[in-house]
């Protein structure tokens, strides 16, 4: 995506697809009512993806394991 590739090319270039319908509503954010160099307003909505099925909930309690090298 770094080379200005649209989203939707590479994942028809990969037959990949998205499951927009899994994602769960995480957060939302406007910007705020005052007068700026831009005087524009934007509302952004945060998703969620689900959680991979051999996922517990919880914190995880252990430490990655450090590379050598």
């Amino acid at each position: 995506m770094r080379s200005g590739t649209p989203l939707a090319t590479l994942l028809a270039r990969h037959d990949w697809r998205l499951d927009t319908h899994a994602l769960a509503p995480w957060s939302r954010w406007i910007t705020p009512r005052r007068p700026t160099m831009m005087n524009r307003r934007f509302d952004t909505r945060f998703f969620w993806p689900p959680r991979p099925p051999h996922r517990t909930s919880g914190t995880t309690t252990t430490r990655s394991p450090k590379h050598a090298g």
